[in-house]
């Protein structure tokens, strides 16, 4: 009776380790599978793809002080920004994953990345204080970016601790010039954007396009679809335009 117990106890815990072998808890995360080769700063990285490709990379929703441009002096916290990235990234495996914008007006990638562990790192990056959350245009993630940078800016980690000069700077622009009430995307179901009872269209990712109204939004797949519909562009999209 007790050998048969014994063996019973065995037979599970097999099928529980097989279980596990195969559960979610241990898949890859979704996305193109990468390797990190340099590190630019805290916000941009160098991939390289499977096939050989080499891809600069603009990680999603995240700005980190500046280090690298040559028409400012290097920002408070951003040599702190870039060691962390190039902890937490280089020399790694990653997996990217996209939003509706695949590309910026540099040419770059933009991603998410995500670590083998499912380590979402552009959030991280915000949650430990080491990135400001790039809320200028709307993405998937947003909401959640604008919520860890509270959270951060709250406990005083990293770029927010005590003397930091963004402290000021956040109190001195967060009023803004429009004081409506803006409608964010649940969804972007085009390339362009624009209002039934409007003359212009947008980018989904000028922060403009964030005034209209769901029930009066108009999609276009295409600038000249817009045009021939009777709209102008708006000045934003100049500096979004390739």
């Amino acid at each position: 009776m007790t050998k048969r117990i014994n063996l019973l106890f065995l037979s599970f815990l097999c099928g529980v380790a097989l279980f596990l072998s195969f559960s979610p808890l241990h898949s890859e995360p979704e996305g193109d599978k990468v390797k990190v080769v340099r590190v630019v700063d805290g916000d941009t990285i160098v991939v390289r793809f499977q096939n050989g490709r080499y891809e600069k990379v603009r990680l999603i929703g995240i700005n980190t002080p500046e280090t690298v441009d040559p028409r400012r002096p290097v920002q408070y916290f951003g040599k702190e920004a870039s060691k962390y990235t190039k902890k937490h990234l280089l020399g790694k495996t990653v997996y990217l994953q996209y939003d509706w914008q695949l590309r910026d007006k540099y040419g770059r990638l933009l991603a998410y990345v995500f670590l083998p562990d499912g380590t979402f790192f552009n959030a991280k990056i915000i949650k430990d204080g080491y990135a400001f959350a790039f809320t200028r245009y709307p993405f998937k993630y947003m909401e959640l970016f604008r919520k860890l940078e509270r959270e951060a800016r709250e406990h005083g980690r990293g770029l927010w601790g005590p003397g930091s000069p963004y402290l000021k700077e956040r109190k001195k622009h967060r009023k803004k010039k429009w004081h409506g009430k803006l409608y964010r995307f649940d969804r972007i179901l085009g390339k362009y954007v624009a209002s039934r009872r409007g003359k212009y269209f947008y980018s989904p990712y000028c922060r403009e396009s964030m005034r209209i109204k769901p029930k009066n939004r108009v999609w276009f797949q295409t600038w000249q679809e817009a045009v021939e519909a009777g709209y102008k562009p708006h000045w934003c999209l100049k500096k979004l335009r390739r």
